[in-house]
């Protein structure tokens, strides 16, 4: 048996094309032939043939739903690099491959101390690979796995590090899209790195994700990502947000059982109290992580820039540079310092009854989620059901709003009111100027109606409604009718995205 070099798939000797994706196997210009033996991993064979000339393939470091890392050495240049190789499953005839190489080569020209730099963007015998540099360190989850939660100095750093690293991606219109601890890399140096610039967009491609599937990992993703929206500066700024939650409580704050209740939480539940599980944040550092996670991303940093002044206004003086640089060192070669103690998280809510924090009670259809490929990189979460606009929101009262010389010192407040979604038929409307509504439903023959009035069948694109608090019902035959309510803003659209019927027994 040998393999195919574009699908990875086994094709019998003599054959001259792969019975899977039809790329031809004898034609020695068209693709690398390699012959695997049956206890070697495919892949690894695979790149070691097609790139045996460039690169030493040492071993893999990581693989999850979209590519596998490999440690290899540039032969020529004799240094140690990190090989980012698609994995043939998810090239998807190449849709995938293509935005890969375009985003990549984008991150490429990124050129700042705390990106982790892109040396080459290459495809050969078949193989999409990526060539980076290697930090020989550990990524932040695993040293917060390992250590629990961190000094504040060691906060800081990170936090400054990666917000400079965001802005001066976010100022040349590159979003990172999946930012993360395990996408947080810390070199035995103490340098600290943000990894995996443009792929995360690249997997975002709608030719290869379902409708209605969002990229990303849910622990860390922003309400609006949650929602399917466009995802901006700011929602790299809520994730990050939460990674200084993390490094500050030592977990996350919203930890559940299932993939669909993380969701829920990202956007309906208020993030818990951190005073509760660490007294000694300091006020400014509260605020600003406050900020960061508020649901509204308006709420948020107008700009990263500003998001990486207020940090540097923190006190943060030569000698706490030096601690946490030294700190970071250890922590990155696996030594561990002094624990830091904290409290225990409150538990949360029920994520089937978010309105015990936010006064929400979510349909029946976000209780049913269906999960696609997970990722190491990022899981993929094809969510059902109908999501609130961000736009909602902003009815709502503003956050304060920090000065660029030093964050306001509040106190963490529990999220404002969201619009209550009910099952029972609201009160009498009552009418405004109008907005749009856009959603699409599954089964594709179900009957859309708004305030009782039918707008579409399986669809209903930027159909105009009057603004404010509007009922919204969908009935197909061997469905169970959903029924709830929603909130319309004036002059905005209203993106529901994909609502799934449950079926009748």
């Amino acid at each position: 048996m040998t393999r195919c070099p574009r699908c990875a798939a086994q094709v019998p000797v003599g054959l001259r094309f792969c019975g899977f994706c039809g790329a031809a196997i004898a034609d020695s210009t068209s693709a690398t032939v390699a012959l695997i033996a049956q206890h070697e991993d495919p892949l690894l064979a695979q790149i070691r043939v097609v790139l045996g000339g460039e690169y030493e393939i040492e071993r893999e470091c990581g693989r999850g739903g979209m590519a596998a890392v490999f440690k290899a050495l540039d032969v020529s240049l004799r240094r140690p690099v990190a090989l980012k190789v698609m994995l043939p499953a998810a090239s998807n005839g190449g849709a995938v491959a293509d935005r890969l190489r375009r985003e990549a080569r984008r991150a490429a020209a990124l050129d700042h101390p705390n990106i982790v730099p892109i040396f080459q963007v290459g495809e050969a015998g078949g193989v999409h690979y990526i060539v980076m540099k290697f930090i020989e360190g550990r990524s932040l989850d695993a040293i917060v796995e390992d250590q629990g939660a961190l000094p504040i100095a060691v906060v800081v750093a990170v936090l400054r590090a990666i917000a400079s690293a965001l802005a001066y991606a976010h100022e040349r219109g590159t979003v990172h899209r999946d930012i993360k601890s395990s996408n947080i890399l810390i070199d035995q140096e103490g340098r600290v790195y943000v990894s995996d610039f443009g792929l995360a967009r690249a997997a975002e491609d709608s030719k290869v994700t379902p409708s209605g599937a969002v990229m990303g990992t849910p622990q860390f993703m922003s309400p609006e990502q949650c929602a399917g929206a466009a995802v901006g500066p700011q929602g790299d700024q809520y994730s990050l947000g939460i990674v200084g939650f993390q490094m500050l409580a030592g977990e996350a704050p919203f930890e559940a059982s299932s993939v669909l209740a993380v969701v829920q939480h990202q956007y309906f539940t208020p993030p818990p109290d951190l005073r509760s599980v660490r007294a000694d944040v300091p006020d400014a550092l509260l605020a600003i992580i406050t900020r960061l996670v508020a649901k509204d991303p308006a709420h948020r940093f107008t700009n990263t820039s500003d998001l990486v002044t207020a940090l540097e206004a923190l006190p943060f003086f030569s000698e706490d540079q030096r601690v946490a640089k030294d700190i970071l060192r250890r922590l990155a070669r696996g030594y561990h310092v002094p624990i830091v103690e904290t409290g225990v998280l409150p538990p949360l809510p029920d994520a089937r009854d978010s309105r015990a924090a936010a006064g929400v009670a979510a349909p029946r259809s976000l209780r049913q989620p269906r999960v696609l490929v997970p990722l190491g990189l990022g899981a993929v979460v094809l969510i059902s059901g109908a999501w609130f606009a961000i736009q909602a929101t902003r009815a709502e009262t503003p956050a304060p709003v920090a000065s660029a010389a030093a964050p306001p010192l509040v106190s963490p407040a529990p999220a404002p009111a969201r619009p209550r979604l009910a099952a029972n038929p609201p009160r009498a409307a009552t009418f405004g100027p109008p907005g749009r509504v856009r959603l699409r439903t599954d089964p594709a023959d179900a009957v859309i109606y708004i305030d009782d009035r039918q707008v579409g069948v399986g669809t209903a694109f930027d159909v105009a409604v009057p603004s404010g608090t509007r009922r919204l019902r969908i009935k197909a035959p061997g469905s169970a009718t959903f029924d709830t309510t929603f909130h319309v803003v004036a002059g905005n659209t209203t993106r529901l995205g994909l609502i799934t019927l449950r079926d009748l027994p």
